[in-house]
């Protein structure tokens, strides 16, 4: 059995620059991991922010050093995309086995999630007199 030194050390690993003084480096998750994401409870149809998030934070430090979710949360979406395009590269073997195991559809679930709880949190910011999308329109003569 090895060690987890030894186990860390064989990992691939990408380093992600994000200013001069903040490097995130993206690490390879380990057979052992992948089996524990697959053996997770899937997602239900009616997955939430709350408990995507719960997962992140479970899994990030495993794949991530050097940032917590609070801080990724605070970078400009082309940090963010040079995290994920490193995070890709380096588990490309995760994808390829997700997808495999039919696990496709997840990715889409989580999106309606995202746009479900953005769409209420987005209505419930409105001020309850501002005018709907109806009254606003100006029929063309």
């Amino acid at each position: 059995m090895l060690d987890e030194k030894t186990i860390d050390a064989l990992r691939m690993r990408k380093e992600v620059e994000i200013t001069k003084t903040w490097k995130v480096i993206v690490k390879e998750f380990t057979t052992a991991e992948v089996f524990r994401l697959f053996s997770f409870d899937k997602l239900p149809t009616d997955a939430s922010l709350d408990s995507f998030t719960k997962q992140v934070q479970d899994y990030l430090p495993m794949c991530l050093e050097g940032a917590d979710l609070e801080q990724l949360k605070e970078l400009p979406p082309s940090k963010l995309k040079e995290i994920w395009l490193a995070f890709k590269e380096c588990n490309s073997v995760f994808f390829a086995v997700a997808q495999t195991m039919g696990l496709g559809e997840l990715g889409e679930r989580l999106r309606s999630a995202f746009v479900r709880d953005f769409l209420r949190t987005f209505a419930r910011s409105m001020k309850p007199d501002t005018p709907t999308l109806s009254t606003t329109v100006t029929p063309i003569s």
